[in-house]
């Protein structure tokens, strides 16, 4: 008896956190940067790296958005192939890597930049810059990224008991007149959802 009821209330809890409005989620980003687990045998040539990452507080007293710079090495306007994972934990330090799910999305420039269904436009919203899309090589500006709920709405689910994320996003491009898919960039982001 005590494990049936046990069983209906977590189901609950589940279901309750699944069906909850996007609007009524908030979220709190609490780590963002370059992935730095690659393995040093890729070839990083082309490789975007975002620097002197800060992040802005809102209203309710959570981080939602970053500001900083990214790197663009080379020019290539390809379209991306990306991996987003998604993990989910519950409460606790340390590095979330529980329950990973992996999504693959191609990319051309014109969904990376009015595509809102996924989290790619938390970043591509933020590139206020002509080169979006790997149209030139040299410094940028990345400002006010913000991540917003709807955009993670297709990529997790919204777990009263997992209230902790990890997303990567891993992007690859081929290189024009080669067989190559070079790494592009990688972002490491974790955050936490609240209810």
């Amino acid at each position: 008896m005590v494990s049936t009821t046990f069983f209906q209330i977590s189901f609950l809890a589940v279901l309750l956190g699944i069906t909850c409005p996007v609007n009524s989620i908030k979220v709190n980003i609490t780590n963002f940067g370059n992935c730095d687990f690659l393995d040093p045998s890729e070839n990083l040539e082309h490789y975007v790296r975002f620097t002197d990452i800060t992040y802005e507080i809102n209203s309710d007293g959570l981080y939602d958005a970053v500001h900083g710079e990214y790197y663009i090495p080379t020019v290539n306007t390809q379209e991306k192939l990306m991996n987003i994972t998604m993990m989910r934990c519950k409460e606790g330090s340390g590095r979330c890597s529980d329950n990973p799910e992996h999504f693959y999305e191609i990319l051309h420039c014109e969904r990376f930049h009015k595509d809102e269904s996924g989290p790619w436009f938390m970043l591509s919203d933020g590139m206020n810059s002509d080169s979006k899309c790997g149209e030139q090589s040299g410094h940028f500006k990345l400002s006010n990224a913000k991540l917003k709920p709807e955009y993670l709405t297709n990529f997790m689910v919204h777990d009263v008991d997992y209230p902790r994320h990890r997303m990567i996003h891993m992007v690859r491009k081929p290189i024009e007149g080669t067989d190559d898919v070079i790494m592009r960039a990688c972002v490491d982001m974790e955050f936490t959802i609240f209810f």
